[in-house]
């Protein structure tokens, strides 16, 4: 899995294995996608995407990713449509591509559209 990717499977996972959570510490995040993603077990980028990368509130350096939003310092979670975002990341990926993914974590695509996505606009 590329490294935003797996960010977003595992902050998608903490989402589904958590419903009365809101946000979750980078560090929850990364220890996740590490779990999750066994083969490639921990890689340095997984810090740098879940604190600033893959944020849309950040300035993007270099990526334009929209795949989180900072609910406070030192917590993310993941980006929903109505977040505010960094005018620079006008465009950015929301959400993986399916042929990036496992076979195993497709499902967390129709999750997010379904589920995840409805729930924040009821919580609004």
């Amino acid at each position: 899995m590329k490294v935003a990717d797996a960010v977003w499977v595992a902050t998608a996972l903490l989402h589904r294995e958590n419903p009365d959570r809101e946000d979750f510490s980078v560090a929850e995040i990364v220890s996740k996608a590490i779990e999750a993603d066994k083969e490639e077990g921990y890689r340095p980028g997984l810090q740098i995407h879940a604190s600033t990368h893959c944020v849309a509130d950040k300035n993007p350096n270099p990526g334009r990713y929209r795949m989180l939003h900072e609910t406070r310092r030192g917590f993310r979670r993941l980006f929903r449509d109505g977040d505010p975002y960094h005018e620079h990341r006008e465009g950015g990926k929301i959400v993986p591509d399916e042929s990036d993914l496992p076979r195993k974590y497709q499902p967390l695509l129709d999750w997010y559209g379904r589920e995840y996505l409805k729930k924040g606009r009821r919580g609004r």
